[in-house]
C-alpha cells in the first residue's frame, strides 16, 4: 500500500483513434458524482458531469475510485462519436467506374448517384467489382469525391472504405510514491475496454454490466431503481429466496443456453415477456385480483408465470418432480425452478393439441390482427388432469423461439397470454430493449411477419452435408446456388437447399397462383408458384446478405425482373391437390417436405427451392435467382448446435430411400 493517500492522475485514451482520429488520443469524457451515476438526465436539461481528459483521485486501499459518464458533454459531439464507431475506420480505397454518362447538376443529384453508386460497389453491379468482405463506405464519403458535371462511361471516382472495428481503449495512469509511476492499463489484447465492438448476445451469456445496462433501459422509464429488483408491490405476492442481481443473472444465462433462446431478437422477447409477468422483475407470484381465487392454488408462478393445475402438472413431469402439484409455491420461491419454468414454457410449454403445425384460427385472427403465419408443431409425453377429469398423456406445442424470430409481438403475446392483454405494454419493453447495444445485431433482421412474406420452410437453414453423409468443408456450400457450387462433379446447382426432415410443412412464400403440380426427374414431387406481385416480392430483395462463397452467384444468365417469377418447391413428400390457376396465401401450407425424385436414396434430406422468371427445367441457373437473396435462413456457421445435431442425426439414420414420396405425382404439366 505504498501509493495510499497518494493522488493519481488519470487519462483514458484511445488503442486506433476512431474517435478522435489518431492512436493513443485523449478522450475527453464526463467526470460525475457517484449519485449521478444512476440518474437519468430530464428531457430538455444538460447532461450532468464535467468533461475532462485527465482525472484525478487519492488512492485507497491501491484503489482509486473516479465515477464517470463514457460520452462528451455535447449532444452533437455524442451523435458523431456513434456515427464514427458505426462506421469503423478507414481501410484502404475504392475505384469506381461509371458505365454510363451520368450528368450530375445539383446536390440532391449527388446524393441520389451517390446511392447508386454504394449500392453497385457493395453487390458487384454495373461491371464493378464488389467491396471487400468485412468493409463498406458510406453515401457521405462517396458524395465528398463526386463533383457537380457530366461523367462519361469510363470516367472513375475512387473513395474511401471503413471497416467496422471496436473501439478498444485503456488507461494511462500516473502517480507519485517513492519514485515516479507512470503506467499504462488494458492496452493489450484481450484486456482493452471495447464499446461499440459489434459484440452482440448471440451465443452467448449476459455481462453483469450488459445485465445492468438492460434493466437500465426498462426501468428509467418508469422511475424504477435499477438494482431493486424481486421487491413485490403487494403482500400477495412473492420473491425468491436469492434475490441478488448476479444470481438472478446467472440463473437467466443458465435457461437461454438450455432452452436455446440464444439469439439477440430470442433474448430481446424472452426478457420483455418475463419482465412484463414478473411485474418488472418485483414478483414471481401473481398478486390478488378478481379471478386469482378461481386459479388457486395454481395461480400464476415463475418468471414467465404458470397458471392452472394442468400446466404445474405437465412441468412437474417434465421435471420428475411431484413435489410442484402439493407445494407449487416452490415455483415462486426457488430462483432455479422460477426461471427453469419460464425456459420450459418458452420452448414447449404452451398448451396445444397433438398435430404437425399450428396457426391462428380465423376469428382470433381478426380479433387480434394475428398474422396467419404458421409454424411447426412438437409433441410431447406427458401427465395431467383435463378439466372433464380424464386423464391427458401426450400435447402439442410450438417453439416461441420461432415466433420471436419473425419478431412478432402481437403472436407471441396471444400464445402467452391467451389474448391481448398488457399487449402495449410488452411492445414498449421489446422496443426499448432493442435499443440495447448488446442487442443490436445484423444477424437477426427478420422478414415482415404481417402476412406479406413467408419462408419456405420454417426455421430454416442451409444443409451440411452431401447425399452420401459425408462432411468437409464443401459439403456445407453443397446446397448453394451457383454454376460453379459443384465443380467437384461439373454440375450446376440450380437453388438452394434448405434442411428438412420428412413430413414438414412448406409454404407459399406469398400470394400467387398455382403454375404447376407435377413430378419432374431428378426433383421428384414438385409444385410451382407464380408470384402475384412480381414487383413487391423483389422489393423484398436481402441488402444485407453476403455470399457465403466465392462460388455462390447472384444470379444466372437471362435472369429478368420485368415479368413474370415463379417460387419453384422440389423432392416434396406429399403436394396438396391444386388446380392450374387456383389461388394461394402467403403462409398457406402447399405440401410437405422429402426424399422425392432423389434415386439411391440420401442422409440429407431437404427442401430444393428456386426462384426463376421463364419455366424452363433442365436449363442451369440461367433465367434463376440466388434465393438466399430473399430467404432468411442460417448457413452452417450461424447454426446452433443443436440445430447442426438435427442435422447429424438425421444424417446417422442412413441413406433412406422414398424417392416416389407418398406417392408419384403425373409428369405432365397441370395446364
Amino acid at each position: 500500500m505504498l501509493l495510499d493517500g497518494q493522488q493519481v492522475t488519470i487519462s483514458i485514451k484511445e488503442k486506433d483513434g476512431i474517435i478522435k482520429g489518431s492512436p493513443d488520443a485523449l478522450l475527453p469524457v464526463l467526470e460525475i458524482t457517484e449519485a449521478q451515476m444512476e440518474q437519468k438526465t430530464p428531457a430538455g436539461q444538460a447532461v450532468p458531469g464535467t468533461e475532462k481528459t485527465v482525472f484525478t483521485g487519492i488512492v485507497k486501499n491501491n484503489i482509486v475510485q473516479i465515477p464517470i459518464h463514457l460520452r462528451p458533454k455535447s449532444e452533437e459531439e455524442l451523435k458523431q462519436w456513434q456515427d464514427k464507431i458505426s462506421k469503423g475506420k478507414e481501410d484502404g480505397t475504392y475505384t469506381y467506374t461509371f458505365g454510363g454518362a451520368n450528368n450530375i447538376t445539383n446536390e440532391t443529384q449527388k446524393a441520389s448517384t451517390a446511392k447508386v453508386i454504394l449500392e453497385n460497389a457493395q453487390k458487384g453491379n454495373a461491371k464493378n467489382p464488389k467491396i471487400e468482405n468485412g468493409k463498406t463506405s458510406s453515401e457521405e464519403e462517396i458524395k465528398k469525391v463526386l463533383v457537380i458535371k457530366n461523367y462519361q462511361a469510363g470516367d472513375t471516382i475512387t473513395f474511401k472504405l471503413l471497416k467496422k472495428v471496436p473501439e478498444f481503449l485503456y488507461l494511462h495512469a500516473k502517480a507519485q510514491g517513492q519514485k515516479q509511476h507512470d503506467k499504462k492499463f488494458l492496452n493489450k489484447v484481450g484486456a482493452y475496454f471495447e464499446i461499440g465492438g459489434g459484440k452482440c448476445s448471440c451465443n452467448r451469456d449476459l455481462t453483469i454490466n450488459e445485465f445492468k445496462e438492460i434493466l437500465k433501459h426498462l426501468r428509467e422509464s418508469e422511475k424504477l431503481e435499477i438494482n431493486n429488483i424481486w421487491n413485490p408491490q403487494y403482500t400477495s405476492g412473492a420473491s425468491p429466496s436469492d434475490t441478488s442481481i448476479a444470481s438472478t443473472l446467472d440463473q437467466l444465462n443458465k435457461i437461454m443456453k438450455k432452452y436455446e433462446i440464444n439469439s439477440c431478437i430470442r433474448k430481446v422477447y424472452f426478457i420483455a415477456e418475463c419482465y412484463h409477468e414478473t411485474d418488472r422483475l418485483r414478483s414471481t407470484k401473481e398478486y390478488n385480483n378478481s379471478h386469482t381465487s378461481a386459479y388457486d392454488p395454481y395461480r400464476g408462478r415463475g418468471i414467465i408465470q404458470l397458471t392452472h393445475k394442468e400446466a404445474y402438472e405437465r412441468y412437474s413431469f417434465y421435471r420428475n418432480q411431484n413435489t410442484l402439484v402439493t407445494n407449487p409455491d416452490e415455483l415462486a420461491k426457488n430462483l432455479d425452478l422460477a426461471f427453469d419454468s419460464a425456459g420450459w414454457y418458452f420452448k414447449q410449454g404452451k398448451l396445444l393439441s397433438v398435430g404437425n403445425s399450428w396457426s391462428p384460427n380465423g376469428t382470433d385472427r381478426q380479433k387480434y390482427n394475428l398474422s396467419n403465419r404458421s409454424y411447426p408443431k412438437s409433441n410431447y409425453d406427458t401427465k395431467f388432469t383435463n378439466t372433464d377429469g380424464s386423464i391427458v398423456k401426450r400435447y402439442g406445442s410450438i417453439d416461441l423461439n420461432l415466433v420471436a424470430d419473425n419478431d412478432d409481438i402481437v403472436v407471441i403475446s396471444y400464445l402467452i397470454n391467451g389474448g391481448n392483454k398488457g399487449l402495449e405494454e410488452r411492445k414498449k419493453y421489446v422496443t426499448e430493449l432493442k435499443k440495447v447495444p448488446v442487442f443490436i445485431c445484423d444477424k437477426n433482421k427478420t422478414q415482415p411477419s404481417s402476412g406479406d412474406w413467408h419462408d419456405p420452410v420454417d426455421h430454416p437453414m442451409s444443409t451440411n452435408f452431401y447425399q452420401n453423409g459425408n462432411f468437409d468443408s464443401t459439403s456445407k456450400i453443397w446446397g448453394l446456388f451457383g454454376d460453379d457450387i459443384r465443380r467437384e462433379v461439373s454440375r450446376k446447382h440450380t437453388g438452394l437447399d434448405l434442411f428438412a426432415e420428412r413430413g414438414k410443412p412448406i409454404y407459399a412464400c406469398v400470394d400467387g397462383t398455382v403454375y404447376n403440380r407435377r413430378w419432374h426427374s431428378g426433383y421428384g414431387n414438385t409444385i410451382t408458384i407464380k408470384v402475384k406481385d412480381p414487383q413487391a416480392f423483389m422489393a423484398r430483395k436481402r441488402t444485407d446478405y453476403t455470399r457465403k462463397t466465392t462460388r455462390e452467384m447472384e444470379k444466372g444468365a437471362g435472369w429478368s425482373e420485368s415479368g413474370d417469377l415463379f417460387l419453384f418447391y422440389a423432392h416434396l413428400h406429399s403436394v396438396k391437390d391444386f388446380t392450374f390457376g387456383q389461388e394461394v396465401k402467403c403462409g398457406q401450407q402447399l405440401g410437405t417436405t422429402g426424399r422425392s425424385g432423389v434415386t439411391g436414396g440420401t442422409c440429407a434430406p431437404h427442401l430444393h427451392f428456386e426462384i426463376f422468371c421463364r419455366y424452363a427445367m433442365g436449363s442451369g441457373t440461367s433465367y434463376r435467382i440466388n434465393p438466399a437473396y430473399f430467404v432468411n435462413y442460417k448457413f452452417y456457421d450461424e447454426q446452433s448446435e443443436s440445430e447442426r445435431n438435427a442435422q447429424t442425426n438425421e444424417k446417422n439414420k442412413g441413406k433412406i430411400n422414398e424417392v416416389n414420396g407418398a406417392g408419384k405425382l403425373n409428369e405432365t404439366n397441370l395446364n
